[in-house]
């Protein structure tokens, strides 16, 4: 039973679109991950990228992958496929009083590598900043998180969740003492609590072959857990 789960996870963003047309992907979206000097058709690359391919009566239309990672709002096909982001005052969701208990909130949308980036910018921006005086002179800023280590944590969160999951998003929850993140699913293929850097063949799908290539892109290398919780004291 949950080899036959596995699979199907694999597998869902391979998916056709029945509603979706090649008009939904954006050539300059998904064109990003096409060799420049390409005479292919879009077709051709679109397939080649599995992004696309015909369904039963040879019409092309875009697969789950292709609307993740070249479609500017992949939502309007897949409604749970964002991040939720909220940073807390304190160190709990449940609210204090009458005291306000959110700093900050916001639905990330868009393909996927936006997602991330966004995320990661939400991070940035609602972390505390503490500094130091240097006795040379000058100060050090000490964030509360490693920027990196965030975006490796954001990055799988978004990569290795269960988009056939109707209803659950990525939900990224930030307090005062530690940042959590929630990835819908279960763990993947040869991935285990024991080693969870143990990550197999979960990154062969369509979707997640183009984030590892904007990753490589970008100078990043892909980490390992889907689902993750920081504290202050591991990040200073």
């Amino acid at each position: 039973m949950n080899s036959q789960l596995s699979t199907r996870k694999f597998r869902f963003d391979e998916t056709l679109v029945a509603h979706a047309t090649l008009a939904d992907l954006e050539d300059g979206l998904w064109r990003r991950f096409a060799p420049a000097d390409s005479s292919d058709t879009a077709e051709t690359l679109l397939s080649k990228l599995a992004m696309a391919a015909q369904d039963e009566q040879g019409v092309w239309r875009p697969i789950v992958a292709g609307l993740l990672m070249g479609c500017r709002a992949p939502q309007r096909f897949l409604s749970s496929a964002y991040v939720q982001a909220v940073a807390y005052q304190g160190h709990s969701v449940v609210p204090e009083g009458d005291s306000i208990y959110q700093r900050d909130a916001q639905d990330i949308t868009g393909p996927l590598d936006r997602q991330i980036q966004e995320a990661c910018h939400f991070v940035r921006k609602n972390m505390w900043v503490a500094a130091r005086k240097l006795p040379q002179g000058g100060r050090q800023d000490l964030p509360q998180f490693d920027m990196l280590a965030v975006f490796e944590a954001v990055t799988n969160a978004v990569a290795h969740r269960d988009y056939s999951m109707a209803g659950s998003k990525v939900r990224l929850r930030l307090f005062d003492d530690r940042l959590e993140l929630y990835s819908p699913g279960m763990l993947s293929n040869t991935m285990t609590t024991r080693c969870p850097c143990t990550v197999g063949t979960s990154w062969t799908s369509g979707a997640k072959a183009c984030l590892s290539s904007w990753q490589r892109a970008n100078g990043f290398r892909a980490g390992a857990p889907s689902t993750a919780c920081m504290t202050t004291a591991n990040c200073c």
